[in-house]
């Protein structure tokens, strides 16, 4: 039996959580669609959405803490401005501008505020749900977590090349060394907050691709743009 419209499960857990019907007066893309979470998997869904001719809407609470910056939009929360394999995105702090910047900017608005403001933002006909998916650890990738709760702070960027035994970061008094050779595939900001546990470095082979759209997210936004034909017309 199909799932019922207004819950569109969506290979593996990217899940659509209401589409409500077409908003009045729409000037030219399709949708809105809003997109929660700003990690590999939201800015892939959001990207492929916004490249079909979909208006679409990035939205996270916690933006700070994605790791594999280079394969999302997630910079444009604390810079203002972040681009993903041609196509940019930039941070809205006025909720009151959303649709304007939804059919008519030539980049993905990203909303960082709490989920309420958001919803009322705009007349959304779909809310698409990417925020608990993790792609998991490529091949040959390694991941270093935090040691305890403070503050991560680091000297390096994404796409860094690390010899192993290099110094990469630090949270508190306790220091982080590359365990292998590599590139840094993904880093939390430096300066964020984090709690113990919390995947801070993620470091892949040497030449390893650290940025653009990952194999995964990538099938899981073709998959939600074909489970919204309504709203992204294809």
């Amino acid at each position: 039996m199909r799932p019922r419209t207004h819950v569109r499960p969506i290979r593996p857990v990217a899940t659509v959580v209401r589409d409500p019907g077409p908003p009045a007066n729409v000037p030219s893309r399709r949708g809105p669609v809003l997109v929660r979470g700003l990690g590999e998997v939201g800015s892939a869904v959001a990207y492929w959405l916004f490249t079909s001719g979909c208006a679409v809407a990035l939205h996270d609470e916690a933006p700070e803490r994605v790791l594999r910056r280079g394969h999302s939009f997630a910079d444009a929360a604390t810079e203002g401005f972040a681009r993903l394999e041609g196509i940019g995105a930039h941070r809205l702090r006025d909720p009151a501008g959303t649709e304007e910047s939804l059919f008519r900017a030539p980049t993905i608005p990203v909303l960082c505020m709490d989920a309420g403001a958001a919803w009322a933002a705009a007349p959304w006909r779909a809310i698409v749900d990417a925020r608990p998916y993790d792609p998991g650890l490529p091949e040959d990738s390694v991941v270093l977590t935090s040691p305890m709760g403070g503050l991560f702070r680091t000297l390096l960027s994404i796409g860094t090349r690390v010899p192993r035994g290099k110094f990469v970061g630090m949270v508190g008094n306790a220091l982080l060394w590359a365990p292998q050779d590599g590139v840094l595939t993904g880093l939390m900001r430096d300066g964020t907050r984090v709690e113990r546990g919390m995947p801070l470095i993620e470091i892949g082979p040497p030449g390893a691709h650290p940025f653009g759209i990952a194999p995964t997210p990538r099938r899981i936004a073709e998959d939600v743009l074909g489970g919204l034909p309504s709203v992204a017309g294809t």
